[in-house]
Parts: C-alpha cells; sequence; structure tokens
C-alpha cells in the first residue's frame, strides 16, 4: 500500500516482497530503488519482457526475481542467498582493487589504516578524510566506494559549479548517485557558505528546491588538507562528524611499506613494457626510506616511475637532493647533513663504477680492479657490499 512506498523512501531494503498487479514496474523500481531482490505476486501474467524491462531499469542484470512462488519461506531463503553472494562477491572485488591496482595500498602500515577506514565506512554515513598533500585522498575513495562515487574536487571545478551541480540539479544528481558516495575534495577551499549547505545536506538528508523536497540516499566522503581543518571548515560540520574522522598517514610515517611499494610498481611496469625492469639497490632503497617525502605518494609515483623507464638510480638521488636543498626545505629543517648526502652519492658512484668496469672488461675481475686501480681483494669486497654478482 502507499504507505509502504512512503518508508520505503527513508529505508533502504534489500529485499522486497508484494503484490503489484496495480502497479506498474517501473514505480515499483523508483521506490524501491536499492533493492537486490524481489518476490512477486500478482493475479497477472508477467512476462520476461516485464521483467527484463525491471532489470534495465535497475541498470543491471544481477537481480533476484520469483513469482508467484509455491513456497514462500523457501523463495526468501534464496533471495537472502542471493544478496549475501552479491555482498561477497563485492567485498572480492574490493579486496582484488586493494592488491592488484593501488601501489599506493601496498605494506602492512597502510593495511592496518585501511581496515580502520573500512570499519569506519561500515558504521558511519559520512566520514572526513585528512591528509597532507599528495596522499592521493581518491584512491582510498575509490578502495572503500568500490569505484561507485562522484568526485567534485574543489581545487579543479568552481566551488558555483559544483553547488549547480549538486544543490540546483538534486533531483538529477540524488538519482544518479543513488545510495553511492559523494566525494568532495579539497573541501577546506570552499567557503563556508557551501559548507553550509553541506551540513544541512548530511544532517537532514534531503535538500529543497523551493517547495520541491529531494530526498538524499547516498553519502558524503570530504578531503581536507590537515593543516586547514581547524580554520577552514565550519564548527557545524566537524560536530556533526564526531568520531567518523581519519587521517591518512604520510610517506615519512610508513617507510616500512616502501619495499612493497616498488615491488608493485616494477611488477606494474614490467608487465606494461613486457621487459624485466631492474630493482633499485639496497642503498638506494635504504635512501628512499630515510627521504622525507613533502610530496608524498603521488612525489614517490613520479620518481618511481621515471626510475623504471630510465633504470637510472642517479636520478633518484639528484631529485632528492635537490628538494633537500631546496629554499622551502631549508628554510623549514635547515641542510641536510654533508656526510649523509656525500656517502649515498659516493656509494651510487661507486657501484656505477664497478658495474662499468665489469662490462669494458667481460666481467674479468682481475683487470677490473686494476682498472680502477684496487687490489682484487677490495674489489671483490665492494662487489659484495653493492649486491653485484
Amino acid at each position: 500500500n502507499d504507505d509502504i512506498f512512503k518508508v520505503a523512501k527513508e529505508e533502504i531494503w534489500n529485499l522486497v516482497i508484494m503484490k503489484v498487479d496495480d502497479k506498474p514496474l517501473s514505480k515499483v523500481l523508483e521506490q524501491f530503488a536499492f533493492a537486490r531482490a524481489f518476490i512477486f505476486f500478482s493475479d497477472m501474467v508477467l512476462s520476461n519482457e516485464l521483467l527484463k524491462e525491471l532489470r534495465n531499469l535497475n541498470g543491471t542484470s544481477e537481480m533476484f526475481i520469483d513469482v508467484n512462488p509455491k513456497i514462500l519461506e523457501l523463495s526468501i531463503k534464496n533471495a537472502i542467498k542471493f544478496i549475501e553472494k552479491s555482498e561477497f562477491v563485492e567485498e572480492l572485488i574490493s579486496e582484488k582493487r586493494f592488491y592488484n591496482l593501488f601501489t599506493n595500498f601496498q605494506g602492512p602500515k597502510i593495511r592496518k589504516f585501511i581496515l580502520r577506514l573500512k570499519e569506519l565506512f561500515n558504521v558511519y554515513q559520512d566520514i572526513a578524510l585528512l591528509s597532507e598533500k599528495g596522499c592521493k585522498r581518491e584512491d582510498f575513495c575509490n578502495y572503500v566506494s568500490n569505484g561507485e562515487f562522484l568526485l567534485f574536487d574543489l581545487d579543479k571545478i568552481p566551488e558555483p559549479s559544483i553547488y549547480f551541480k549538486i544543490f540546483e540539479e538534486a533531483e538529477k544528481t540524488f538519482r544518479q548517485i543513488g545510495n553511492k558516495v559523494i566525494f568532495l575534495d579539497n573541501f577546506d577551499n570552499s567557503s563556508g557558505e557551501f559548507q553550509k549547505n553541506v551540513y544541512k545536506l548530511m544532517l537532514k538528508r534531503f535538500h529543497k528546491n523551493g517547495e520541491k523536497k529531494v530526498d538524499f540516499f547516498g553519502r558524503i566522503l570530504l578531503g581536507i588538507n590537515e593543516n586547514s581543518w581547524e580554520n577552514n571548515i565550519i564548527g557545524d560540520i566537524k560536530n556533526l562528524l564526531g568520531k567518523a574522522i581519519l587521517r591518512i598517514p604520510p610517506l615519512r610515517e610508513r617507510v616500512e611499506d616502501i619495499p612493497y611499494m616498488i615491488d608493485h610498481i616494477i611488477a606494474i611496469y614490467s608487465s606494461k613494457l613486457k621487459k624485466t625492469v631492474s630493482y633499485p639497490s639496497n642503498e638506494i632503497i635504504e635512501f628512499l626510506k630515510n627521504y622525507n617525502w613533502p610530496g608524498n605518494f603521488e612525489e614517490f609515483e613520479n620518481l618511481m616511475t621515471e626510475f623504471v623507464i630510465a633504470g637510472n638510480e642517479n636520478n633518484i638521488l639528484k631529485h632528492a637532493i635537490d628538494k633537500m636543498t631546496s629554499t622551502e626545505n631549508i628554510g623549514i629543517k635547515g641542510l641536510p647533513k654533508l656526510r649523509d648526502i656525500t656517502k649515498k652519492v659516493v656509494s651510487q658512484i661507486e657501484k656505477d663504477l664497478i658495474n662499468r668496469a665489469l662490462e669494458m672488461t667481460s666481467k674479468n675481475k682481475k683487470k677490473a680492479s686494476k682498472l680502477l686501480g684496487i687490489s682484487y681483494k677490495t674489489f671483490v669486497q665492494k662487489m659484495k657490499k653493492h649486491g653485484i654478482k
């Protein structure tokens, strides 16, 4: 009856059991937009064409439909099994993204964070993700939403355009979103007035355009630069979010993840380039773990991409030295210790010279040691030190 339809607007149901003689299927779907399973009782003959129409309107063929079941209890059990299987498959897809798609998600430290993020996402409707620049908050939204989100980046899209899309075109946008996620990245760049509108939407779960009330069944995820949280976000949103706030650890706080990230990016490019990509030396890996990473994951990704394509470790050293001796970093931290830089650079040059000498002498160690003006014993020791075979 109509009371059920009113309730359906406020609740998200997985399974719907109903009589449909006097209701067009399109009306059923409109009211129960997020249902995965339908059990229909009807005196009419529901043709395959009508059932196909229902699936098409829902945008997926993955739907359980049973008509006039002889044993209702059995039909309900089958519907529940279908729903549980669908949720399990979604979880598997999510885990596949976790392991296979994102270099940013490799390593034990970040995996603990992601488990916490998933817990939070399952408990709260709306969440704020805080981070430094370069942590790629969009990756984390992509993961927890299974890729089902609408991105509005306030660094790239003018605020009036985003306001128009979300609030002036609320009926169209909310229908497009359904129960999925609106991701407002760089939300701290928005005006107080825009934030007040977002706050009202988070609180009331509807928006009014004139006299028309448009229900919002979706979720909101805010991406915020952590140094702007205190001064650039209105108090109402902070209070409403409560504990639904999570900080993405910057790369310098998860350096134990770096070897796993290197493994992942090399595997990706080995496949793309259809060739074996050389692995960085132990010295370079230690260097990367000790580097401060002011640009976080974005800086790491760009640097490692350049390395796997060019295969030159000197580019990594040059990049890091340029960053550490930049005016901005000197002003904040002072110059890096000369002995640390010298040690790393000398080690890399030494390794390059040994490899070059071996190449010129067809891997004859005695000739290569003479070419470099050192004893055979010292040469062998240095080969071992640098992992050269």
